[in-house]
């Protein structure tokens, strides 16, 4: 993973980065990092479309303060570009990210941004359900394919640790029969190698993902897909405990000893 560090700057990226006409080359960290935080500071509320020059970026997390909780944020976005980086060089579907930068001001970190590639005709899956927004010759296929997307991260080793609707992004085309999913949010990714807590962390990912679509709607034959798709073997006995807390004897025990 390329990197750079200068007089107080540090700069991530995946790949080659954009070349911006109106920017300074990345060479010059200080310039560069200064030149885009200015443009990001333009629009501080457009999270979700962000332009700088000719270039769309779907999400830019941007950091300015000190306070208790600042460790813990500027934290959270160097290990999500390090968790979209592995995550796509093991073919999981997650967004590109692109750069990662923060910046020192007497010797502590006060301004951070991260920038990832942009999903241009994708909704949250969490809206899609809330707003009824799918036909239902679309639903079986989309669960079916959330589900598989799943089994892909945890099948390549990892767990989410924060996985619900919200945090899956979709495309459906019903005329040309797609069905894409990809993954957002994965600050907390990490691969576990213990395998009773790589079971317990899985059996968390799908108890959460299932629990946040029977809130949004979904029906229990449908959740029974996703959990199916997923890899689970008695997909009933997630759904059973599913209006329990997490933190339940009856939950803990169901993943701690495997769903």
């Amino acid at each position: 993973m390329p990197a750079l560090r200068q007089a107080g700057y540090r700069l991530f990226w995946q790949g080659s980065l954009p070349q911006w006409a109106d920017l300074p080359e990345p060479d010059d960290a200080g310039r560069f990092f200064e030149a885009i935080w200015q443009q990001l500071e333009m629009d501080r509320h457009a999270e979700n479309a962000v332009q700088l020059n000719d270039s769309i970026f779907g999400k830019a997390i941007r950091i300015r303060e000190r306070s208790l909780r600042w460790w813990r944020r500027v934290k959270r976005i160097e290990r999500e570009f390090r968790a979209l980086s592995k995550l796509r060089a093991l073919g999981v579907p997650v967004p590109r990210p692109i750069l990662c930068a923060t910046a020192r001001s007497q010797g502590v970190v006060s301004r951070a941004f991260l920038l990832e590639a942009a999903l241009p005709g994708w909704r949250n899956l969490a809206e899609l359900l809330a707003e009824a927004a799918l036909a239902p010759g679309d639903r079986p296929g989309l669960f079916a394919a959330v589900g598989r997307l799943v089994g892909t991260l945890h099948g390549r080793g990892y767990a989410h640790r924060d996985l619900s609707c919200r945090n899956v992004m979709v495309r459906v085309e019903s005329e040309q029969g797609v069905c894409e999913t990809s993954l957002i949010d994965c600050p907390r990714a990490e691969r576990i190698w213990l395998p009773l807590r790589r079971r317990h962390l899985r059996g968390y990912d799908l108890y959460r993902i299932a629990r946040s679509g029977r809130r949004l709607g979904a029906r229990d034959d449908e959740l029974a897909c996703l959990l199916e798709n997923a890899g689970v073997r008695q997909a009933e006995r997630i759904l059973a405990v599913l209006e329990m807390p997490a933190t339940s004897w009856a939950v803990q025990r169901l993943l701690w000893l495997g769903g």
